[in-house]
Parts: C-alpha cells; structure tokens; sequence
C-alpha cells in the first residue's frame, strides 16, 4: 500500500507495467540515482530504492524540479509501454510491501493496462475570447441618446457572452460524442480544461476534429496538448 512517511529511507515507485522479466525497456535516471524494477507475476513497478521524502524537497523549488522529473519519467516510460502512472510521492516500506501489493492486486492492474493500451490522454484547453466593447456612441451623444447607446453596448456584450457560453456546451458535446472517455477539469485562470482519452493510432483524425472544434467556437482560443500518459484516467 502507498504510504507517505518522514525521515525514512523508503522505496519510490513511478509506475505500474505489464511483462515479465526479462523486459525490454530502457529505464531514464531516477530524480536522485538510478531506477529499478519489483516484479510481481504480471505486473511490474518502476521504482526508485533507498529513497526519502527529504531527498525528494527540501523546499518549493526542489519541490517543482521533482514533480516535473517524475512527469519526465512517466512519459518516458509511456513511450515505450503502456503505463498506469502513480501519484507524486508514492512510497513503500520495502521491496517485499511493494510485491505483496502487486501480486493482491495484479487482476485489477491487469484490467486497467490492458483497457488502457490503445490509448493517450490529451487536455484540450479552451480559453475564452475576451468580449468586444464596441463604442457605437455617436459624438454627440448625450441624454436620451448616450443611454440608449449604453443600452445597445449591454446588449451586444450579453448576446456575446450567451453565444459563447453555448459554444461552451456544444464544445463539450461535440469532444464527448467522438471520444466518450472524457473528464472535464477545474477553471484555472480563466481557462477551462477537457481530458479525454484517444486512440494513439488515430493523430490524424484527431487533428482533423480539432480543427472543426475550433471553427464551431470562434468564440473560443482552442489548443490540443500533446500525447500524455493516462494521468486522470487511472
């Protein structure tokens, strides 16, 4: 079982595979030294040895520099075999604790690696168009005038805002029809954020719906990321 201790050499583990030894991949260097594998039957984790927390971040920077190497790694890892990613800080007591682990829970693994193979996780972020102020008051407006040119500036930024928010929900519609595996993520910034899962063998039709996702909302900065391992999916 995963667990998050202090002041303690523990195991670190990346990742779930599937094989047998001997397997065939290249492990990238660790975020301190080198990589190893635990091996259950089916099942095989990516891991660290000899690995504390404390060797991980001693303070936000380092911090950051971790995350970002684990991502790194995973996605190394991704593009060689199919992988089921593991939460940033996952520590086991021992090679023994981590083993028992993958041979309790290897048809579960199992199930999941083989669901997943076929496919990438990709985020789609969508940021809003910022509504258009149009100054459509004549020179010398001024009384009646001025307010209903106000008037007519509201209604134009409303009808945009409506425009866009139903650009919004038929975005979410359209990406779900073509891949129903999707996962819509929290506002950040402004921005909202879809994850979906897609077949890896499917690039160029995935761009050619993602062009006509972007001409259906105009309203709306579309970008595609890049092939991911399954984060939210697993």
């Amino acid at each position: 079982m995963c667990i998050y201790l202090l002041s303690q050499k523990l195991m670190y583990a990346y990742a779930f595979i599937k094989g047998q030894p001997p397997l065939d991949i290249q492990l990238p260097p660790g975020i301190i030294g080198a990589l190893d594998l635990v091996c259950g039957q089916e099942i095989i984790a990516v891991v660290e040895p000899d690995l504390s927390p404390e060797s991980i971040a001693t303070d936000d920077g380092e911090l950051i520099q971790a995350v970002v190497k684990q991502d790194s790694i995973i996605c190394q890892l991704f593009q060689q075999t199919p992988v089921l990613p593991l939460r940033f800080g996952s520590f086991w007591h021992s090679k023994a604790d981590l083993n028992h682990h993958l041979i309790a829970n290897e048809a579960e693994y199992l199930h999941k690696l083989n669901y997943l193979a076929p496919f990438a996780e990709y985020t789609l972020k969508c940021t809003p168009i910022e509504e258009p102020n149009p100054d459509i008051s004549p020179p010398d407006a001024r009384g009646k005038n001025y307010l209903l040119a106000k008037k007519q500036r509201y209604q134009i930024q409303q009808q945009f805002q409506a425009a866009q928010t139903t650009e919004w929900e038929n975005l979410q519609q359209l990406v779900k029809r073509d891949y129903p595996h999707i996962i819509c993520g929290e506002t950040q910034n402004n921005q909202q954020r879809l994850y979906f899962l897609a077949p890896r063998s499917e690039t160029t039709l995935l761009q050619e719906r993602y062009h006509h996702w972007q001409q259906t909302s105009p309203r709306w900065q579309i970008n595609l990321g890049e092939p991911l391992p399954p984060y939210h999916f697993v």
